[in-house]
């Protein structure tokens, strides 16, 4: 099972609502993290 589908189930959203948060969060981490540290 996807790692966005297990979101919903655990969270209780929608499979693309949990991928639109993630990708959200992802934007800022780049913002707030040099990018060697994402890597």
């Amino acid at each position: 099972m996807p790692t966005f589908e297990v979101l919903g189930l655990h969270f209780g959203i929608w499979k693309t609502e949990a991928t639109d948060t993630f990708h959200y969060w992802l934007e800022i981490l780049r913002d707030v993290f040099p990018p060697s540290l994402l890597e």
